[in-house]
């Protein structure tokens, strides 16, 4: 009788066990539940705030460019416009040396002004280990050789052969009064 007497006893001992342990289940997947939405909320804001930045940083680095390259394109263009005067790519050094270091000093992110002549031969840069140098069959000398518009162009990165890292060759095409390709301005 006495097994008969803690039997029930026993099994209440255990049923008690089984609804506090199923009680802290419950509780334990509904604060995952819980916890789980509010970081799914937070990932959401955070997405929402990152790309908000992502927005603000690529605005400023599109008017950074766009500032750079303008004032680029309207040196050279202005250049172009002086070698009309003074008779292109093969015009005195003297002509074109004052021009170009003037130039040069009022632009930023340019290492060199180039002038090339149709050969793809540079014939003055500021830059004078440059002088004398080919560029024959390089991208904006093929580029510009080839178009028949004045439009500035922007060659692919390239490594720089005078210091460590790319540089981005910018020209201009320069042409005689009669519209032939007579050489380019390039900046780089």
């Amino acid at each position: 009788m006495d097994t008969d007497a803690t039997s029930p006893a026993r099994s209440d001992v255990f049923r008690l066990r089984r609804m506090v342990f199923r009680a802290l289940v419950g509780l334990f997947l509904a604060f995952a539940a819980f916890r789980g939405g509010v970081l799914y909320w937070q990932r959401g804001e955070a997405l929402a705030t990152e790309q908000r930045r992502a927005e603000n940083l690529v605005h400023l680095i599109a008017e950074n460019v766009d500032r750079t390259f303008g004032a680029i394109e309207s040196a050279l263009n202005q250049l172009a416009a002086h070698s009309d005067h003074i008779g292109g790519p093969h015009a005195a050094r003297d002509v074109w040396s004052p021009v170009l270091t003037a130039t040069l000093s009022g632009l930023s992110a340019i290492g060199s002004l180039n002038v090339l002549d149709a050969d793809g031969v540079v014939t003055l840069s500021t830059n004078p280990p440059v002088t004398g140098t080919a560029r024959t069959g390089r991208f904006l000398h093929r580029r510009l050789s080839e178009s028949a518009t004045d439009d500035l162009v922007i060659a692919p990165p390239v490594p720089s052969q005078y210091f460590a890292g790319v540089t981005i060759p910018v020209g201009r095409p320069l042409r005689d009064r009669q519209g032939r390709f007579i050489g380019f301005i390039a900046a780089t």
